[in-house]
């Protein structure tokens, strides 16, 4: 554990007046001890509702960076920065990436951040500090000491509700999704390679899959370690969880579909976590492989919605896909088939994104959403037949939403992908969108192709 993580536990251990409502976990020494020292005072154990475990780990394969150092040896290394060549090309992408997402004349946190470049850490330095960690994290997986404080974290705090998964909490150089007591303590200037986590679509491995969950290895199914133990765990204890987010941050990745395919022990933990008295809320964001591509499977079965149908209390359910946006019309399942949504009395949230859709058909599934419904998200859909265009205009005219009194009526946002189709950006509109369904503002959408007007 270094030293700045001793510290901060000290600090957790004596400063009542402290309160923290959510705590990290990951293969960290310095996010285990942060956990447990709020585990283990009894002020603060009684705040915590949410534990966040990033299931993004360091990388110590220089071949997953090939395509960087091709014209390199892996493990030679460069005489001016003194560490290897693999990660003197990837600090380099990094920088490089982080200009590239700069947008000129909006002040994004990730635009400010890059003003860190300009002190940066040399690369032998964030090298020595790298193997360091990366040693760490090896020694927590070896030991599994970072399940066994989870499993103390369970039974440590009575007022958990909620378990959040992630595998996007590094997010860019200087700019992570979650400010994790590891990530805090890294020196002003840290490059690093940025952990990724779970496999994205793009991966050659997802794109060559043939295997379902059941059948695949262990090495296959480690990828997805956190979710591995968290649904065992909390499938076989006594707990008082009623809320699972599977977190990617709109990037392309997520859970492998195929635990869905055919019966295995992760559909079961699953289930039971999903038929707990009170459980609430699911983020459920699904990795689809090419070879799902043919007939989706996974979403044929029956298991999916099956599953879902347990969930009788469920108040807010986000469900992403990696569906390639491809005019593949076999492809095509009709929602209503794949989402118990007459099984929520209760829903109030409800989000779709990177799915195949047909106009029609998602008009009568908003169309069947009970009126409980406050907020729904639509994101990133590739039409089958239709445009945005004609859905906004169908919703208006046939679910009059309109009519409805103000405190009631659902609030509509629709997410699309920007021009340079870079992971992680997109265009959110719902000031748009809410001012042509309940006020006299124009169609945001173009009628012919479905662009921003």
């Amino acid at each position: 554990m270094t030293e700045t993580c001793l510290e901060c536990c000290k600090h957790f251990a004596r400063n009542g007046l402290v309160r923290l409502n959510r705590v990290f976990l990951s293969a960290s020494p310095c996010n285990i001890g942060v956990l447990r020292a709020n585990a283990d005072h009894e002020g603060f154990r009684h705040d915590v509702t949410e534990i966040i475990w990033d299931d993004a780990r360091l990388v110590d394969a220089p071949k997953l960076y090939r395509d960087l150092v091709w014209e390199f040896d892996d493990a030679e290394v460069d005489p001016d920065e003194g560490c290897p060549n693999w990660f003197v090309a990837v600090c380099k992408e990094n920088l490089e990436d982080l200009n590239g997402r700069k947008i000129p004349g909006i002040d994004r946190p990730d635009n400010i951040a890059g003003g860190k470049q300009d002190i940066a850490q040399p690369l032998a330095l964030c090298w020595q500090l790298y193997q360091k960690l990366l040693q760490q994290e090896k020694d927590v997986l070896f030991s599994n000491s970072d399940v066994d404080a989870f499993i103390y974290g369970v039974r440590r705090f009575p007022g958990l509700k909620r378990v959040t998964i992630t595998s996007a909490t590094h997010g860019w150089l200087y700019a992570s999704l979650y400010q994790t007591p590891m990530i805090r303590s890294f020196p002003r200037g840290f490059n690093y390679p940025i952990p990724q986590g779970w496999p994205a679509w793009s991966d050659e491995q997802v794109q060559r899959q043939i295997h379902t969950w059941k059948e695949s290895t262990d090495s296959h199914k480690n990828q997805w370690r956190a979710f591995r133990n968290v649904t065992s765990i909390l499938a076989q204890n006594k707990h008082c969880v009623s809320e699972l987010v599977l977190d990617v941050n709109h990037l392309p990745a997520g859970l492998d579909c195929t635990i869905f395919a055919q019966p295995c022990e992760k559909y079961d933990n699953l289930l039971s976590i999903l038929q707990s008295p009170g459980f609430c809320r699911l983020d459920l964001p699904l990795l689809v492989g090419e070879q799902e591509h043919e007939d989706l499977p996974s979403f044929r079965s029956g298991d999916l919605k099956q599953a879902l149908a347990e969930a009788k209390n469920m108040k807010s359910f986000r469900f992403r896909t990696t569906i390639a946006t491809q005019r593949d019309t076999t492809a095509f399942i009709p929602l209503m088939t794949l989402l118990p949504v007459k099984e929520w009395a209760t829903l109030r949230s409800f989000e779709l994104s990177g799915f195949q859709v047909k106009q029609s058909d998602s008009l009568n599934f908003l169309a069947a959403l009970p009126k409980t419904v406050r907020s729904i998200e639509l994101g990133f859909l590739d039409f089958l037949d239709g445009n945005w265009h004609g859905l906004l205009n169908a919703i208006r005219e046939t679910l009059y939403w309109h009519q409805q009194d103000k405190e009631p009526r659902p609030k509509l946002m629709v997410g699309i992908t920007e021009s340079m189709r870079r992971a992680g950006f997109g265009i959110w509109l719902d000031r748009e969108v809410h001012g042509f369904l309940y006020g006299d503002r124009p169609n945001p959408f173009n009628d012919v192709y479905s662009f921003l007007e």
